[in-house]
């Protein structure tokens, strides 16, 4: 469960963790003004805000992956899903790299693309084999 919301977690505690070295290096009492500041600023500009959107898209994407998985058999047994272990934004879509735990394959994978399609917001999903093994696959969710 930590591997899943790890992006949110870190964010978290980096942005609790700037507050609180803000108000102890300043002084100042509304010192938590200054990483709202920032926030607004990077809002405010075209360039940070696609990048941000993008961003935002592959963490819905990789949510709603995994809540796929856990609402139909692509699991273990105990119930453990496969990990999603990096989430790259490209033109048009995403691609997923899932490491396959002991007791899912590809063919498991594959046979639930069209669900996968339908819970990613996507037009097309095409999964290829990773060069390194047949324990790592490639998801390529296309808009």
């Amino acid at each position: 469960m930590i591997w899943r919301w790890r992006v949110e977690a870190a964010a978290v505690t980096a942005t609790a963790g700037l507050t609180g070295w803000m108000v102890d290096g300043s002084g100042l009492p509304f010192a938590w003004l200054m990483p709202a500041g920032v926030v607004l600023a990077c809002i405010g500009t075209p360039v940070i805000r696609q990048g941000i959107g993008d961003r935002v898209r592959a963490l819905v994407i990789r949510h709603r992956f995994q809540g796929l998985c856990l609402d139909t058999a692509m699991r273990t047994r105990k119930g453990r899903l496969p990990l999603v272990l990096t989430t790259t934004v490209v033109p048009g879509g995403a691609l997923l790299l899932l490491w396959l735990r002991r007791g899912l394959t590809a063919e498991l994978v594959a046979d639930y693309l069209p669900e996968i399609r339908s819970a990613c917001f996507a037009e097309h999903v095409t999964m290829t084999p990773h060069h390194l093994g047949p324990h790592l696959i490639m998801l390529e969710i296309s808009r």
